[in-house]
């Protein structure tokens, strides 16, 4: 039996580089209806039915991406 999985990943940081963020990942890793801005500087992603070792690749893989973006916090 398949178990469900669901990560959520909430970045904060500077408007452009969130607003750039939505648009690589859309539909690449993440459905754009699964993206909602809490506030202009407010991201949050939410992965569904994948491994949670994979989401933690993706996590990995944001905050080597944009460390120097001014992205202050990737909550996994």
């Amino acid at each position: 039996m398949a178990t469900p999985v669901i990560t959520v990943f909430t970045l904060t940081g500077p408007q452009d580089c969130l607003r750039q963020i939505a648009q690589e990942r859309a539909y690449r890793t993440c459905a754009p209806e699964q993206m909602v801005w809490e506030n202009d500087t407010t991201l949050v992603m939410t992965l569904e039915n994948g491994i949670g070792t994979s989401f933690l690749r993706h996590g990995d893989g944001l905050s080597d991406d944009y460390s120097g973006d001014g992205i202050l916090r990737l909550l996994r």
